[in-house]
């Protein structure tokens, strides 16, 4: 440090001092929007998650429309629609606007219909009802069909008598693989931009003697941050456990739960059919995993905050 104090006196590291807190501020807004806009973009994917068949030799054979049941739609989020009215196969578009549209009939009364406008990767847009549009997730005689599979080694017992946890726990298992990929991509994204920004701070219009200084501080923060990086992945992977070891496999909003399965049953005209246990176990998968879908987008969009914006806010 005495050769540093030598070619860098207090007048010239207090000017270095101040240069950094100006290259934070500078920094710091910027990468606070970058990062909102990553955990966003998280969270958006998470809710893409479709509950598909996972038994060996599955072959579903269709998609199923949004239903009641499904998140409302956002405004970016990808979905499925056929571009000319239901005459061709379904394509891939971008929510880009709502419109509801109010009819009122003498003898019906007043309904509202839910319109949604999109725009597809060659740029031609449309029109589509909520009703028509889909979101990739597999029918519900796809998974029922699954269900049977996997419970296929019950012995004599029906369907209706199957312990329904462990089918459960292989969708929540693949709803974590599913989450635990995007939060560790939006991981990678945060940790560049928090790291990219710390470069700046730390070498944008620093003089050459006090060069060195600014790089011990900046070498000083990229250490913290690798420890930030460590505590983000632990966190991750804790996350994934809850969803993946079976004694974990639960939700504490048991009466959303219930309330969920018991108006899907209600609505499932094919429950007294021979596969009536098995659409049981469906309408439980279909409602744990919109219950816990909810809990895994706030969580990791708290946990990002807490690990990547507060080194920022206590420097």
């Amino acid at each position: 440090m005495d050769a540093i104090e030598e070619k860098a006196p207090s007048e010239v590291l207090y000017r270095m001092a101040l240069q950094i807190q100006t290259n934070y501020q500078d920094e710091r807004r910027p990468a606070l929007n970058i990062l909102r806009k990553i955990s966003e973009s998280m969270c958006r994917n998470i809710k893409t998650h479709q509950i598909y068949p996972i038994s060996d030799g599955a072959d579903p054979q269709g998609i199923r429309p949004l239903d009641e049941l499904d998140d409302e739609l956002e405004l970016g989020e990808e979905v499925l629609v056929s571009p000319d009215g239901g005459k061709s196969a379904k394509s891939r578009v971008v929510v880009t606007g709502f419109d509801k549209v109010t009819h009122t009939d003498r003898r019906l009364g007043t309904s509202t219909k839910l319109n949604i406008t999109w725009k597809a990767n060659d740029g031609k847009e449309g029109t589509t009802a909520r009703t028509d549009v889909s979101a990739r997730h597999c029918t519900a005689d796809d998974i029922v069909t699954d269900i049977i599979r996997l419970a296929d080694d019950r012995g004599l017992r029906n369907m209706v008598h199957v312990d329904r946890q462990p089918i459960i726990n292989l969708y929540a298992k693949r709803f974590a693989q599913h989450y635990g990929t995007i939060l560790r991509a939006a991981k990678v994204e945060m940790l560049e931009e928090v790291r990219r920004r710390f470069e700046a701070a730390f070498s944008s219009g620093i003089g050459p003697t006090a060069l060195p200084v600014a790089k011990k501080l900046r070498a000083d923060m990229l250490r913290l941050l690798k420890d930030v990086e460590t505590r983000a992945k632990e966190c991750i992977e804790a996350m994934e456990q809850y969803n993946s070891t079976p004694d974990l496999i639960s939700t504490p909003n048991t009466h959303y739960l219930n309330e969920l399965i018991k108006k899907m049953v209600e609505e499932d005209d094919s429950m007294a059919t021979d596969d009536g246990g098995a659409r049981h176990i469906y309408h439980n998968i279909r409602v744990f995993i919109k219950v816990l879908l909810r809990l895994q987008q706030t969580t990791p969009a708290l946990q990002t905050t807490y690990y990547y914006l507060l080194p920022t806010t206590t420097y």
